[in-house]
């Protein structure tokens, strides 16, 4: 009788432990949509999505767009600030700032700066900077639009940026061999974790990644040891949203929000 307490114990320990595995979601909503990339949401709730090389801001019935052909396919959007998108363009080493309305403030042909730079990584920062992983150098460094100056931070870095992700005041990116880093604004460099081998990940903010394997979904935070799986959610995503606790998952031909809990 004891041996068989015992046996149950383990047994309730190991299905509580079991349990704190899994993130808990819940579907809120579901929206079909026609878009070759869809982008994610503003603080304001406008969506942002790419249909035919064209950027496209849409809320309720209104939407604005903006295109420029003669640079090539966009490579990157960042709108982490509604009143200051921006939009950069690789192959022809572009960046062009936008307002709330889409329309053009200032360009930036990073081929044309004082410091040579070939840029393949961007995003907003703090005040008027911004992120910029410079090819020449290998470096992460900060570009101030008001002076067009660069500004590095970290050292020169050894391994290829797989994948990145910022906001203002860091810059998260996944190596080729998988270690996950930042770097902060003072040029601060930490190690996170290497992330496991996976069909496919990608950052949800900049602070937590998604991941597939065995075709199923997994999340992770900066504050996490290790991944939760994410149950009964939409497992045919190509890229993620994380604001607060709602989880956008992103195809081309929807947007799946689900409310998180996690243990």
């Amino acid at each position: 009788m004891k041996k068989l307490f015992s046996f149950f114990l383990i047994l309730s320990t190991y299905t509580i432990f079991a349990q704190a595995k899994f993130v808990a979601t819940t579907q809120l909503n579901q929206t079909g949509i026609l878009a070759d990339t869809i982008l994610g949401y503003d603080t304001f709730n406008s969506l942002y999505y790419i249909r035919e090389n064209t950027l496209y801001k849409a809320r309720n019935s209104a939407q604005v767009e903006y295109n420029n052909f003669s640079l090539g396919k966009i490579s990157k959007v960042d709108f982490q600030n509604p009143l200051k998108i921006l939009v950069f363009y690789e192959r022809f080493n572009t960046a062009i700032l936008l307002d709330k309305q889409l329309s053009e403030i200032v360009k930036f042909d990073f081929s044309q700066t004082e410091t040579p730079i070939i840029c393949s990584a961007i995003g907003m920062s703090t005040q008027n900077n911004l992120w910029i992983f410079n090819n020449l150098t290998q470096k992460i460094s900060l570009f101030d639009t008001s002076r067009n100056t660069l500004k590095e931070l970290s050292t020169t870095l050894e391994s290829p940026i797989k994948l990145y992700k910022t906001d203002q005041n860091q810059f998260s990116w996944i190596e080729e061999n998988k270690d996950w880093l930042s770097c902060d604004i003072y040029g601060k460099i930490k190690k996170i974790a290497n992330v496991e081998q996976s069909e496919f990940v990608q950052f949800a903010d900049s602070r937590s990644i998604v991941f597939k394997k065995d075709n199923q979904l997994y999340f992770r935070s900066t504050e996490m040891k290790e991944a939760l799986l994410l149950k009964n959610v939409d497992k045919s995503a190509s890229s993620f949203q994380l604001q607060g606790y709602i989880l956008s998952i992103f195809t081309n031909l929807e947007i799946i929000n689900y409310k998180i809990v996690l243990p």
